[in-house]
């Protein structure tokens, strides 16, 4: 190699190294109080910048680190790094190719700023009469390992990639949980067309269930969101059907799925240890809740539903053993009851749970009634259990009371008075005729199932 080349060698890899070297010999620390006062006043929030710093390799970029918008942790920021368009430099417009937004940790609040920020015009737009180009245009916006936190949930680890046409997101493609979720929002007007798919994923609000998939698409306005096409699989069993989210006065939530033999015990065992019943569950649920704040949506939460339970197990009592042994409070209590088949219908609101129509078959033995659990967990309720094929023993009326931690099934009074007579008279085959005979007077001058009291209006 002649000595040309050599000091041509020598001029390129001193020029990439003082390029490489320039955000350590010329920091930018003397800018950032400017940079600061800036933003904040943009923003009406405190702003701090740890670190500002140029690079010319591998493209010329600018990147601030550790930056924190806010008190008490409204948003902190790992680096925010700002790849400018070098050509349009010599532009009237400057343009920035990408802001690269890394290591987000933001609290819900940041929504409304947010919100109140977009709404708000530019002064540069409002000297210029709010027409003509922005003097800076950005095409794309990318974050990376963001985490969003709520009162009582978060929703961590998801990243998004934004372009953006005059100013506006044109389109957001995002996903969460290492891709598990995958989302992409196409904005038409003011409304957004989205569609999702997921698989393997798990709930990060709420109950933390785990989608086998999960797919659909939704349209997104103003107003709130609403899903005509949500389906999807888990624990076993499949679901479909429309569901609604809105946020224009308060909040709510509404919907009408199709469930078909999910797991029971899995999903229950996500609220509590202790399972009070099993089997494959088919339902029909139409559901809806309003209130002020989204967390409270589950406390408003009303549902209506038909039901079907299959080859399962009634936990904590033992209905045969309670209408074969009429006259012993304890026989039923810390059984269990395996059934075939148990259905009805379910009322739910803030106040009660309402199982009507009840019917449950297994074998040689059925039941029928309706049962209530109080908010309180206390359990009432009458159940009418039936063992065919038995000479001494047809049909019992039971009380059902307790909670549902200790629940209790006993013969209703008059059918405990006509029993203790019969075996006083008849013992063997009067227990079942006074029983019997118990059965029929109440029927004829009981009780009936009381009305619901409705609570009074809250001001």
């Amino acid at each position: 190699m002649n000595r040309g080349k050599w000091i041509a060698l020598v001029c390129v890899a001193t020029a990439l190294a003082g390029a490489a070297a320039l955000p350590y010999l010329f920091p930018l620390s003397s800018f950032i109080p400017d940079i600061e006062l800036a933003i904040a006043q943009r923003v009406h929030q405190p702003v701090s910048i740890k670190k500002l710093q140029a690079f010319i390799l591998p493209l010329p970029h600018l990147r601030a680190s550790a930056v924190t918008i806010g008190r008490n942790g409204l948003l902190d920021v790992d680096s925010i790094t700002i790849y400018p368009n070098a050509i349009s430099l010599f532009d009237d417009t400057k343009v920035i190719r990408e802001i690269e937004v890394r290591g987000v940790r933001a609290r819900f609040e940041l929504l409304g700023a947010a919100r109140s920020l977009l709404n708000t015009e530019s002064p540069q737009r409002k000297r210029a009469g709010g027409e003509g180009r922005a003097p800076i245009r950005v095409d794309r916006v990318t974050l990376r390992d963001v985490s969003l936190r709520f009162p009582t949930f978060s929703l961590p680890a998801f990243s998004a990639d934004i372009r953006l046409q005059n100013g506006k997101p044109a389109e957001i493609r995002a996903s969460q949980q290492r891709d598990r979720l995958q989302l992409t929002a196409r904005r038409e007007g003011e409304n957004w067309n989205v569609d999702f798919h997921a698989h393997d994923w798990t709930l990060p609000v709420g109950i933390a269930l785990q989608f086998d998939f999960l797919e659909g698409t939704a349209s997104v306005t103003p107003s709130g969101i609403e899903s005509h096409e949500l389906s999807g699989a888990l624990y076993g069993g499949t679901f479909s059907g429309p569901v609604s989210v809105g946020w224009k006065s308060g909040w709510s939530v509404a919907g009408q799925l199709h469930i078909e033999g999910v797991d029971l015990e899995r999903v229950v065992t996500l609220i509590k240890r202790e399972v009070a019943v099993s089997g494959k569950l088919s339902a029909a649920p139409s559901f809806s809740s309003q209130a002020r704040d989204p967390v409270e949506l589950l406390n408003a939460l009303e549902v209506e539903s038909d039901f079907a339970i299959e080859r399962g197990v009634l936990y904590k009592v033992d209905l045969i053993a309670a209408a074969k042994n009429p006259l012993n409070r304890a026989a039923a209590k810390g059984g269990k009851t395996e059934f075939d088949e148990l259905k009805g219908h379910l009322l739910l609101d803030h106040r009660v749970y309402e199982f009507s129509d009840l019917q449950i078959a297994s074998g040689l033995f059925k039941a029928k009634g309706e049962v209530t659990v109080n908010r309180d967990k206390a359990l009432s309720g009458r159940v009418r259990a039936e063992l065919r094929g038995t000479a001494s023993l047809v049909s019992m009326p039971l009380d059902v009371s307790g909670t549902t931690e200790d629940p209790s099934v006993f013969p209703t009074r008059g059918a405990l008075a006509g029993a203790l007579a019969g075996t006083m008279l008849m013992p063997g085959i009067g227990t079942a005729v006074g029983m019997k005979a118990g059965e029929f007077t109440e029927r004829l001058f009981g009780r009936k199932k009381p009305e619901r009291r409705k609570e009074p209006a809250q001001k």
